[in-house]
């Protein structure tokens, strides 16, 4: 397999719209109480994104990230809730720690970005419609922008992976392993969201 198979390969055994979290979220079961932790709890995730980007000298996708976590605490509010200074459970402080770790170094912070960012798309689509469809109580006004401009952005995920292309074999291998830890540890933080009953060995 070439490098973006098997990037693609180990993010579709972690498929993030096939979590049980998500697939709630598209059904309309969530009660609000777990949207609302989901927001401050996901968010410690996105506040860590442009540390990742600034890793790979990249100013204008910094810049990117930093607007998307300002669109991310209008969500947030529509929850009537914030982005604590820490994450409260578990699976999302593991979660940080091991974002971070990634972000530090240009291979790995290369593989788990592309694991975010090249599934960005097919799960804000997702949310998106299931927010409109079963939580008309929440303001659409607030939530709108962060998920439509996810919905779209398959920039993100191109300009990591032309990245990825340029590291020599020994940062192709870091950046493989980067890709599987990174989707691991967001499919764990959805299941410690979502409740014991979910998580996933």
């Amino acid at each position: 397999m070439n490098l973006k198979q098997q990037f693609d390969a180990i993010v579709a055994e972690w498929d993030l719209n096939k979590h049980p979290f998500y697939e709630s979220w598209r059904a309309g079961t969530l009660p609000v109480d777990t949207l609302r932790r989901y927001a401050e709890e996901y968010g410690q995730l996105v506040r860590l994104m442009p540390s990742g980007w600034s890793t790979l000298g990249s100013p204008d996708l910094v810049a990117e990230e930093e607007e998307h976590s300002v669109m991310w605490d209008d969500f947030a509010s529509c929850l009537d809730t914030r982005v604590l200074p820490a994450a409260m459970l578990a699976e999302t402080e593991a979660m940080v720690s091991e974002v971070s770790g990634m972000f530090s170094r240009p291979a790995s912070a290369i593989g788990a970005l592309y694991a975010f960012e090249v599934q960005q798309p097919a799960t804000a689509t997702s949310k998106l419609d299931g927010l409109r469809e079963h939580y008309p109580q929440l303001s659409a006004e607030l939530y709108e922008e962060y998920f439509k401009v996810h919905a779209v952005n398959h920039h993100e995920s191109e300009a990591v992976y032309a990245l990825a292309q340029q590291l020599d074999e020994a940062g192709q291998a870091e950046a493989v392993a980067a890709c599987e830890r990174m989707c691991k540890t967001l499919w764990n933080a959805l299941s410690g969201i979502h409740g014991e009953d979910c998580a996933m060995a």
